[in-house]
């Protein structure tokens, strides 16, 4: 993919001394090289770059030491459902993260798991991890792992183009943000969200 920087600008002109997410829609870690390229291009408008990233390729020493002198936040997602093995690349990776000075948080997507569910171990072991987020998981009715979820406590969310309560999309935000209360959630839109990512929250390493 290509930066376009001319059109670019004038989008980024409004969030001076703001952030900005990079992961929304696609990985950064897709193209690391381009990842940094924005992250730096973002620099020139006092622009924090927020990544949020499956480490589906993993970054190189240049690329974390790069990051971190850009003082940008990395965002990795992981889940109960996800090979333990996925878990241990993505808490290793932001470890590593931390050990160039950068600043990271462990997105983890919380899931109504059924109440016998070995998982809710592993999810709730990943939950006491430190500068943690949880993000209630949206999914609809051909998610292979729905099998293992309880449906009583889920409920319609808001589509993105409506604004309407759908049943399309499903979540179990309220049962899980009072289950996990002691932690910071992705629970709203994010123009109403306090927390920004976590980039305005004291506990960021």
């Amino acid at each position: 993919m290509i930066l376009k920087e001319k059109s670019l600008g004038p989008q980024l002109e409004p969030l001076i001394g703001d952030c900005v997410r990079n992961g929304v829609k696609g990985d950064p870690s897709e193209d690391w090289e381009l990842a940094i390229r924005t992250m730096k291009f973002c620099d020139q408008y006092d622009i924090t770059s927020i990544f949020l990233t499956r480490f589906w390729k993993m970054p190189s020493e240049y690329d974390l030491a790069e990051m971190a002198r850009s003082e940008a936040i990395i965002h990795g997602s992981l889940s109960a459902l996800d090979p333990q093995t996925h878990i241990d690349i993505i808490t290793e990776t932001l470890d590593r993260y931390e050990d160039f000075g950068g600043r990271s948080v462990r997105r983890v997507i919380t899931a109504p798991l059924l109440e016998d569910s070995p998982l809710w171990k592993i999810q709730d072991e990943l939950m006491d991890l430190r500068n943690v987020l949880h993000q209630p998981l949206r999914f609809r009715g051909t998610n292979p792992f729905i099998d293992q979820f309880e449906l009583s406590v889920c409920e319609g969310v808001k589509s993105n183009t409506t604004g309407k309560v759908t049943n399309r999309w499903r979540s179990a935000k309220n049962f899980l943000t009072e289950r996990y209360s002691h932690t910071a959630g992705c629970i709203t839109n994010c123009w109403d969200c306090g927390h920004q990512c976590m980039s305005n929250l004291g506990g960021v390493s």
